[in-house]
């Protein structure tokens, strides 16, 4: 069941509505109305890669050096282990 994002046209305040079918009507849970539109979400992606993200201090894998690093003194690549 996913959840849209919506901005109510009437009083302009955005919410959320879990849409448990395809022809249930988004409320505006603030004023009521019935127009509104659905907003663009952004969407989370999960990417399976061989490279694990560096965090500075708190580095997740054994590829990465003392302190977070990996390698070189510090993360490679827009912070990503295992190059």
């Amino acid at each position: 069941m996913p959840i849209y994002e919506y901005m109510c046209k009437k009083c302009a305040k955005p919410f959320e509505h879990l849409a448990l079918n395809k022809s249930e009507a988004a409320l505006c849970p603030h004023c009521g109305s019935k127009s509104v539109n659905r907003l663009m979400s952004a969407s989370s992606i999960v990417v399976k890669s061989p490279f694990v993200a560096c965090v500075p201090g708190e580095c997740a894998s054994e590829e990465c050096g003392p302190g977070g690093g990996c390698g070189m003194g510090g993360c490679g690549m827009g912070g990503m282990c295992g190059f």
